[in-house]
């Protein structure tokens, strides 16, 4: 639970959580003793009780979860039914009532990734009740018991992860290919955290490319473009040029492989090895559109550079993208940072506007999409938080 909730775990027999394994089901009340929710335990886990039920005498067993995912799947059913995407999330945690999982579709592979071990007595049924649904897809598991994307994390930190239901091909291919709306990706799932696409920004891929179609073109530049899946989107659109800035290599080639896999040329739109903010600060070129979707930590191989933070760095990419913008710009801007206030996305935009001098004369939310779904309570579930700047 979160620190400072007003929640308490009550054990109906000892009131003691230690007394609990992995899995066991409590209940949570107020300090008044009033009951709240039925929750499932994971003593070992600083999230320590995830809620199932909000409804007084509600069992969750097997049954309950495989009604949950068929409600879940019924929520898809339009990305379930749209040609040409083969990539997006089909469970969100609690946003679909199953916390501790989520599954994600590439191509015809599921993907569960488990992040409590509190739901394994749980995941079998929801796992037979998928695969009745895919009844052509394989289905891998993996566990992401501990935050490996913090600044702790080993570089290349990997999944401990099992077949379900193993591919019908023999062996399992490092990379494939999956699609969004009819573009062309390469993706590795199983190999590493980096799986080379993130469905959850799909709708605003989708965004800029009409954006895009309706202006007539225009010059991008897609900073942080980790494997170029925004600059894909933006030059398939009929952006005239657009430059994707990445300081890793491996990001570099796989970005240009994706520009070329789509009948885009590299050489019309350049893929840039460079710090995205230095670039930025020393260019010269004038641009229509930026997409600013950085992580929130990034090393550097050089020994006097600080890095990329975004909490301390992201006003800066802001004010040099705004300096390079020419009039009636738009800016994308996302940030993923867990602890952040409310306003912080808002105000860093503001705050690097001025130090650019120039003005925002509208801003739009931009969100995930629907397969993420939101609900109060539950802001691990929130990837990024996104906005749409229009300048002056």
């Amino acid at each position: 639970m979160r620190k400072g909730h007003p929640w308490v775990i009550r054990d109906r027999d000892t009131g003691d959580l230690s007394a609990h394994r992995s899995g066991d089901f409590v209940d949570l009340t107020d300090p008044r003793g009033q009951w709240l929710a039925l929750a499932i335990v994971d003593p070992s886990n600083p999230l320590c009780a995830r809620v199932v039920s909000r409804t007084p005498g509600e069992e969750v067993h097997g049954e309950e979860c495989q009604r949950r995912l068929k409600r879940a799947l019924g929520h898809r059913q339009p990305i379930l039914d749209e040609e040409g995407t083969t990539a997006f999330r089909l469970v969100h945690g609690p946003g679909d009532d199953l916390p501790g999982l989520f599954v994600d579709c590439w191509g015809d592979v599921l993907v569960a990734t488990r992040t409590t071990a509190s739901i394994q007595g749980l995941t079998p049924a929801v796992y037979e009740a998928l695969l009745a649904h895919f009844p052509d897809h394989a289905l891998f598991e993996q566990d992401h018991f501990a935050d490996l994307r913090s600044g702790r994390a080993p570089r290349n930190a990997h999944l401990d992860g099992r077949w379900i239901r193993k591919p019908e091909a023999t062996g399992s291919p490092e990379r494939w290919t999956v699609l969004e709306r009819g573009l062309r990706f390469e993706v590795t799932p199983l190999s590493s955290l980096t799986t080379g696409l993130y469905p959850d920004q799909r709708r605003n891929r989708t965004r800029l490319a009409e954006l895009i179609a309706g202006q007539q073109g225009g010059r991008i530049a897609n900073t942080f473009a980790h494997t170029g899946a925004f600059s894909v989107a933006c030059a398939a659109a009929g952006a005239q040029e657009v430059t994707s800035l990445d300081l890793a290599n491996r990001y570099c080639t796989w970005a240009e492989m994706n520009l070329k896999a789509n009948g885009l040329d590299p050489e019309q739109h350049p893929v840039v090895q460079a710090d995205a903010l230095s670039w930025l600060e020393r260019s010269k070129s004038r641009f229509d559109g930026f997409v600013l979707d950085p992580p929130a930590h990034a090393r550097s191989r050089k020994r006097r550079s600080r890095g990329w933070s975004l909490k301390r760095d992201f006003r800066a990419l802001v004010a040099a993208a705004a300096r390079r913008a020419n009039p009636s710009a738009w800016i994308l801007c996302c940030v993923n940072l867990k602890a952040r206030s409310r306003s912080f996305l808002k105000d860093q935009v503001q705050a690097g506007l001025r130090d650019a001098k120039r003005r925002a004369v509208r801003l739009d939310g931009a969100p995930c999409g629907a397969d993420h779904p939101q609900i109060r309570g539950f802001p691990e579930g929130r990837p990024f938080e996104g906005l749409l700047v229009r300048l002056d």
